[in-house]
């Protein structure tokens, strides 16, 4: 059972349940789903955070590949774009 004692959440589900014409359980449940619904779950978040880790080992790896005749994007620039950034 939930037992709300701040008086400040009890006012706010008090104004929702009035507005929208809900019992006050009605209305806590309710906003705790749409909250629940926006939360990212604990294996999305573990496995966007093994991807990112995944990448970043994939581009260390091309670096280390690569090689001293790795070049900037810069150096990449001058070598494809005139002073005018069209194509040589």
């Amino acid at each position: 059972m939930l037992n709300i004692k701040r008086a400040e959440t009890y006012e706010l589900a008090k104004q929702v349940a009035e507005r929208t014409g809900q019992s006050l359980t009605d209305a806590v449940t309710e906003a705790l789903r749409d909250k629940l619904e926006k939360l990212p779950d604990a294996g999305e978040e573990a496995a966007a955070r093994a991807d990112v880790e995944e990448i970043l080992d994939l581009a260390r790896r091309w670096r280390e590949a690569m090689g001293p005749d790795l070049k900037t994007r810069e150096e990449y620039d001058a070598l494809l774009y005139d002073e005018n950034g069209l194509p040589k």
